[in-house]
């Protein structure tokens, strides 16, 4: 008595409301009547069949590069230009920039260990600030000063995203982070197993993918695309497309209707004599 209907629904991140511009990750898409409540329906469910998704971002973007440090206590800042870069370009641009400040110090990569380091010239006394944006792809989380060399703890890291985490807020489910350690929208998490400027593509292979929604009417579905820390990826204007399922449950109306119509006249006599589903029928009539 239970019968499924599945609705194909093709977003394309082109043909939405932008709520971020050209970044292209928070897009409300505005239907009309992708689900509507009644008393057959019995519970709804939200998957990613596939998406294609452009590896358009950059491995050091617009809120990872600034380097906050101290020159004898005096603040000055170096911004590292947005784009895909390797060990020894990181390096470069670094010793150009403190060339450009005025500033006492030389970088350097260690092959080996993957760490950076910092030769400082002149007696100065140079701190490295953890307000830093681009404090955990170069190697370090806390304040670190010196005035003779600096050797962050922590490995360069330009693996850039590695996962990217697909959030509704009109799809509402029942997934957890351990971000904030409390419930988020995540309808499905896409690893990024492409170098850039190459292409995405995601297809569901589990039915564990699928999740149950808690909504019982449906008339926007917005999508939001971001990173491990929950910042929304730029897209740099290039589009993506997703491909969901709409799966309702509903009982089959028609059967119901039948098995009303001949269940026995019931008064307050014989009610005790009903079956579990008659009185569950008897309820739906009502």
């Amino acid at each position: 008595m239970v019968y499924q209907d599945n609705r194909l629904i093709t977003l394309n991140s082109q043909d939405g409301e932008k709520l971020n511009g050209t970044y292209l990750s928070n897009i409300k898409f505005n239907f009309s009547g992708l689900l509507q409540d009644d008393i057959y329906l019995i519970r709804t469910y939200i998957t990613i069949l596939n998406c294609q998704i452009p590896v358009s971002f950059y491995i050091i973007d617009d809120t990872d590069n600034i380097l906050y440090y101290t020159e004898n206590s005096i603040p000055k800042t170096i911004t590292i230009p947005i784009g895909n870069y390797n060990g020894n370009q990181i390096v470069t641009l670094l010793n150009t920039s403190f060339t450009a400040n005025s500033s006492n110090i030389t970088s350097s990569l260690n092959s080996s260990t993957g760490l950076l380091s910092f030769n400082i010239t002149g007696g100065v006394s140079y701190t490295f600030l953890s307000t830093s944006t681009i404090k955990s792809i170069l190697g370090f989380n806390d304040n670190i000063s010196s005035t003779t060399l600096i050797i962050l703890p922590y490995q360069l890291n330009l693996l850039g995203k590695k996962k990217l985490f697909i959030n509704s807020n009109y799809l509402r489910n029942s997934a957890f982070t351990s971000k904030s350690l409390s419930s988020v929208q995540t309808i499905a998490t896409i690893p990024v197993d492409q170098p850039p400027y190459s292409m995405i593509n995601y297809v569901s292979v589990s039915d564990l993918e699928r999740n149950i929604l808690f909504n019982r009417t449906l008339d926007i579905i917005d999508i939001q695309i971001v990173d491990e820390d929950n910042k929304y990826i730029n897209f740099q204007n290039i589009n993506w497309s997703i491909t969901l399922c709409l799966t309702i449950e509903k009982n089959d109306h028609e059967k119901i209707n039948y098995s009303l119509n001949n269940l026995p006249q019931i008064n307050n006599n014989n009610i005790e004599n009903l079956t579990q589903n008659q009185k569950d029928l008897k309820l739906l009539e009502s």
